[in-house]
């Protein structure tokens, strides 16, 4: 089974929340625990690891915090990942140039296993931030304009 880490999810879950706020405004590591339920030390571990990935910049100082740093809508799945996890790969044959395996010599997939992953990630490349939260983005309201 493919599955992410928990605590990747959770960074999507941190990106999510800072998205439907609009992206103003920091956040310090305290409320985004308060305001998801994740425990302290879990938060903040996420919100270092968004920040390292460039997906989140922190300002220090005491009116300091987190605040989106890339745009929702160009940002996908993958940059997520691997912001969090490393790049992104389904077998360590799918690595360029790295063999960590006992069976690489006899192995008659090795050669294919690239090819699913740059599948896999072609497909997760193609679903944005935008796209996770779209249906909870507030639906905005059309401007009426009288004329006369």
């Amino acid at each position: 089974m493919l599955r992410m880490r928990r605590i990747t999810d959770q960074g999507f879950v941190v990106l999510a929340h800072f998205i439907v706020r609009g992206g103003d405004g920091l956040l310090t590591a305290r409320a985004i625990s308060e305001e998801l339920g994740l425990p302290p030390a879990t938060a903040a571990k996420v919100l270092k690891a968004l920040q390292r990935g460039g997906l989140l910049r922190s300002t220090r100082g005491l009116c300091g915090g987190y605040s989106l740093a890339c745009d929702p809508a160009s940002t996908t799945v993958v940059d997520v990942i691997e912001a969090m996890e490393g790049p992104l790969t389904l077998t360590e044959c799918s690595v360029d140039g790295v063999v960590n395996c006992d069976t690489h010599e006899s192995c008659h997939l090795a050669g294919t296993w690239p090819a699913v992953n740059k599948a896999v990630i072609g497909a997760l490349q193609g679903v944005t931030l935008l796209d996770l939260v779209a249906d909870r983005m507030p639906q905005s309201t059309p401007v009426v304009t009288q004329v006369g």
